[in-house]
């Protein structure tokens, strides 16, 4: 009996690189309000809060992080 192997696959990017649209998050209910809130504060979406604080805060946790 012949057994046929699968065709090969494409080189495509991984998925995080093709991957397009909302990114689900797992957040602490105590998070959470802390977004919501503060996009009711600043007329923001929760969206764009999300995306401020992981732009401006990832710099911060490295420097936090290397300054052992």
């Amino acid at each position: 009996m012949l057994y046929k192997s699968p065709m090969p696959k494409k080189n495509t990017p991984p998925a995080e690189v093709t991957a397009k649209g909302p990114v689900p998050l797992n957040l602490p209910d105590d998070l959470k309000a802390l977004v919501s809130e503060a996009a009711r504060e600043l007329d923001m979406s929760k969206q764009d809060i999300m995306r401020q604080s992981l732009r401006r805060g990832i710099p911060i946790l490295r420097k936090l992080m290397t300054a052992a």
